[in-house]
């Protein structure tokens, strides 16, 4: 009985080890910065997120977006290398075309980072892990024709206002020459 509760413990450090080496040995993927980009039409914005390679090999990296997302990504680099142990930020932006009609409110996608592990001169197949992790979100504020709207009249307010003082002081200038 004894050797067994041994064996057990045994088994139990081994897979233990053997489970932690892999978490070491993961593909890892931060957050985005920022964390929430607010666009209006004809905007863009800048962000960035950042890949880490596994310490025992160097790793091929492809960003990716959602293809059915509603606004423009684009990134810096189309694929990269990175070397075992170090990181690479991929930059990117974002875009809200100006044409586009896209209602107020928030909106998400999953970045996603393609990586395949590069094994010397082995040969088979290789495993490539897709991290689909961080969120990209873009909110766009409400009542964005209200504001335009409001900005128009005033527009026209302060137009017939100054129209009407010139109206006022050429009728006044008029009567003033009538009089001498």
């Amino acid at each position: 009985m004894c050797e067994i509760k041994k064996l057990t413990i045994i088994m139990v450090l081994l897979i233990t080890i053997v489970l932690s080496a892999n978490l070491i040995n993961a593909i890892g993927i931060s957050n985005i910065e920022p964390e929430k980009i607010t666009l209006l039409p004809g905007q863009n914005a800048n962000f960035s997120l950042e890949v880490f390679a596994p310490s025992d090999s160097d790793i091929l990296c492809k960003p990716g977006i959602n293809e059915s997302f509603q606004f423009a990504v684009e990134f810096n680099d189309a694929e990269i290398t990175i070397k075992a142990d170090k990181s690479y930020v991929f930059n990117g932006k974002v875009s809200f075309p100006a044409q586009e009609k896209i209602s107020p409110g928030n909106y998400q996608s999953h970045t996603c980072i393609s990586c395949t592990p590069i094994i010397g001169e082995a040969t088979g197949s290789t495993v490539r892990h897709n991290l689909c992790t961080p969120i990209l979100n873009i909110e766009v504020p409400g009542k964005i024709e209200e504001s335009q709207k409001s900005n128009f009249l005033i527009l026209v307010i302060v137009i017939i206002i100054i129209l009407v003082l010139i109206a006022l002081s050429i009728f006044f200038l008029y009567r003033k020459r009538k009089l001498k």
